[in-house]
């Protein structure tokens, strides 16, 4: 981290925080933060606490890294955000069978389907029918297929298709 930049913040917090730091009290919270934060999320820091802080007291070392932490979990949630948004874009843009697939391995990840709960698959299904129109028939089926109480394996519209049309490996 940048020691200039590192103090030139601090100095500024405390003299607005009418808490003026002796050279100690500086390094030991340049030693503290210094290994764990970077200069970005310094001035993050810095600029919350002046946000935050009614009491004419410079805070703690602790009290930088909880506004550093939370931050980082922002940046994390944001980031998980982006990844499902991209996932959710990628779905639209792949192929029949693997948006199939993708919506599958979803159900599964929300405990669908559970054993006696096949109304909860069969809603999914048919949502699912709404958002991927290339596949609506096969999601439809697969509805009244769970709805039936989920006997042997479901006859899917395109998997007759393929049978009829001699392309089984499709």
């Amino acid at each position: 981290m940048d020691q200039a930049a590192f103090f030139s913040a601090i100095n500024a917090v405390s003299a607005v925080l009418c808490d003026p730091m002796d050279e100690l009290r500086q390094r030991t919270y340049w030693q503290i933060l210094s290994p764990t934060v970077t200069i970005a999320e310094w001035r993050y820091a810095c600029f919350a606490i002046l946000e935050r802080e009614t009491f004419h007291k410079m805070p703690l070392p602790a009290v930088f890294l909880g506004v550093v932490e939370e931050m980082r979990q922002q940046d994390r949630t944001a980031r998980a955000q982006q990844e499902s948004l991209r996932t959710r874009q990628s779905v639209v843009h792949t192929s029949a069978d693997d948006t199939w697939a993708r919506l599958h391995v979803e159900m599964v990840m929300h405990g669908i389907p559970r054993l006696g709960h096949f109304d909860e698959a069969a809603l999914r299904c048919e949502h699912y029918a709404t958002i991927d129109p290339d596949n609506a028939p096969d999601w439809l089926a697969e509805a009244a297929w769970w709805r039936q109480g989920a006997p042997g394996r479901p006859l899917l519209p395109s998997m007759v298709a393929h049978v009829r049309d001699g392309d089984m490996w499709r």
